[in-house]
């Protein structure tokens, strides 16, 4: 035999050992999946997996129509929720989108035990939206307040005009078009613009004795819109205490039990995890678009 057909011999043999050991691998690979699935199929649970949970709701934006804390109250399961956790961390937004956060506050504290606390800020619209709740929890340093109504707009006349911009109007009223960006307001129309606000502003306040208890020296001392630390406010009555997270998740697992906290904010629909990075971009872009507004201003 020659070296040559030694040698191609030798080959084979290892080649059949590396095909042997490869189908050995598959089969050993097939059977423990095997395994997998038949402990899974003869293996179900005797009684049904509880999913009890108390949900976290995080509203850490401005108050719009388009704000993504509103798809967090869709996600409330109704039969797995056992209570709720609010963080509250918004400076407030439009006075219509904040009274319909009260509204979905109070319906959440109608069906479940509720907590909720004050992180960063509940100012303006964010702290009506907090009266929705029964009790009201802050960090010692959270901004509080700021109980009014407010309208601001931006004449740009004088920058139109040196562009040769003007505007031409045509109304069925007096008062109607206005505040326009291109001209001053007039001041009738000023004057209606601020009792519309006195309106909604006396509202605002006569929701804050009725879900506070504040008396009316209380709310002469708020009327002003000043906005307070959670230790100046828990004097005033604006809050029930001061308090942290922790404290709060714990305060409710004494009513419900040891329950997990099942974050609102993300969405186990989204398997690959692309919503959460879409409201990312858009939080991030909305508070741009919030500081150039306000440098304009």
């Amino acid at each position: 035999m020659t070296k040559e057909e030694m040698k191609s011999i030798a080959e084979n043999i290892i080649a059949v050992g590396k095909k042997e050991k490869w189908y050995k691998r598959w089969r050993n690979l097939a059977l423990l999946l095997l395994v997998v699935m038949l402990y899974q199929v003869f293996s179900s649970p005797s009684q049904p997996v509880d999913n009890s949970h108390i949900a976290m709701i995080n509203i850490d934006e401005t108050i719009t129509q388009d704000s993504l804390f509103w798809d967090q109250f869709e996600r409330i399961d109704p039969v797995n929720t056992k209570a709720v956790l609010i963080l509250m961390n918004t400076p407030g937004g439009a006075v219509g989108d904040s009274e319909r956060l009260y509204n979905e506050i109070a319906a959440i504290q109608a069906r479940f035990p509720t907590s909720l606390l004050v992180e960063n800020s509940a100012t303006s619209g964010g702290y009506l939206g907090s009266l929705g709740a029964d009790k009201i929890y802050a960090y010692n340093t959270s901004v509080i307040g700021s109980v009014g109504v407010v309208v601001k707009y931006w004449i740009m006349k004088e920058l139109f005009e040196s562009f040769g911009i003007k505007e031409e109007m045509i109304t069925t009223g007096r008062n109607k078009g206005y505040p326009s960006p291109y001209q001053e307001t007039p001041e009738r129309v000023k004057q209606n613009l601020q009792a519309l606000l006195d309106s909604d502003n006396e509202w605002f306040l006569s929701l804050v004795k009725e879900r506070r208890g504040i008396d009316r020296q209380g709310i002469d001392a708020i009327r002003d819109a000043q906005v307070y630390n959670a230790r100046d406010a828990l004097k005033l009555g604006l809050i029930d205490g001061i308090s942290s997270r922790q404290e709060q998740i714990e305060a409710l697992r004494e009513q419900v039990g040891p329950l997990a906290i099942k974050d609102m904010s993300i969405d186990e629909d989204d398997v690959l995890g692309l919503s959460k990075l879409f409201q990312t971009q858009r939080k991030s872009f909305a508070k741009f678009s919030q500081s150039f507004l306000s440098y304009l201003g």
